[in-house]
């Protein structure tokens, strides 16, 4: 399907959707991976200056800031699915396994998540305010995060919502119920 699209000026695919729908957009998929470290020692020097906050209060700080900045935006999603964080962590895949004790500040924490997009531009907009996020660190820590691209979006246009109104007539546009996004 991929070859003869790139050969052709306008491709029709009916996927079967459901009755009444025709989708002119669909959302893009991306993966991400938080990995925060930080020093580790006794719990009673947590916060103070030597010590610093730790990679489980660094890694909610930064997830919080993604929530406050990020979500609110239109077809913009992101969802932290694992988090692991202890003395030690690891996280490969879709695993996690961590090791820590109550009395012990955390050295590490990873976070996994998926982040939906409707565009490119919203998809670069996003991973820059999540980036800036990761690099304003608590005293202690640090923080990176990675992107693995995986399915880009299909961004609506003027021409398909044109399409859809000459095969359904009274198509109320991208908006509507009935032919919605998806």
């Amino acid at each position: 399907m991929v070859e003869a699209a790139k050969r052709s000026d306008l491709v029709l695919s009916f996927e079967n959707g459901g009755n009444g729908i025709a989708t002119v957009a669909r959302r893009g998929i991306s993966d991400w991976t938080l990995e925060v470290t930080a020093k580790t020692g006794h719990s009673s020097a947590i916060f103070k200056e030597s010590m610093g906050s730790g990679a489980i209060f660094e890694a909610s700080r930064i997830l919080n800031q993604f929530y406050e900045q990020l979500r609110g935006e239109k077809y913009l999603t992101f969802n932290p699915g694992l988090f692991v964080g202890g003395t030690t962590a690891d996280a490969p895949d879709h695993n996690g396994k961590a090791s820590g004790k109550t009395n012990v500040v955390a050295a590490k924490a990873i976070i996994r998540g998926d982040i939906r997009f409707i565009s490119k531009a919203q998809e670069d907009a996003a991973r820059a305010k999540m980036r800036e996020i990761v690099s304003k660190n608590l005293n202690g820590t640090s923080a990176k995060i990675s992107f693995v691209d995986g399915i880009p979006a299909m961004a609506p246009t003027e021409c398909e919502l044109r399409i859809i109104e000459k095969t359904r007539p009274g198509f109320a546009g991208f908006e509507s119920r009935k032919h919605r996004a998806a």
